[in-house]
């Protein structure tokens, strides 16, 4: 559950700065280099990411959950 959580909160922080620097550069009204188009694509495909992982985050975080209280279930029984 650790590595899919810290994957999930490093596609937060890429889409978010992203999403930012891409909002400052359309104000500024520049021209779009190399780099820019790079990080447009980076922050399209996190943003991919985010829908494909926050499922499975949410999906492990219940039932990570629900073993925690099966297990101190069982463990009241004996």
């Amino acid at each position: 559950m650790q590595p899919l959580s810290t994957l999930f909160v490093a596609t937060v922080l890429l889409y978010s700065a992203g999403f930012v620097r891409l909002n400052i550069l359309a104000e500024t009204g520049q021209n779009y280099t190399w780099l820019d188009a790079l990080q447009i694509l980076g922050t399209a495909v996190s943003g991919l990411l985010l829908l494909i992982l926050s499922g499975a985050v949410m999906t492990l975080g219940f039932m990570s959950m629900r073993l925690a209280k099966v297990a101190q279930g069982s463990e009241t029984a004996h």
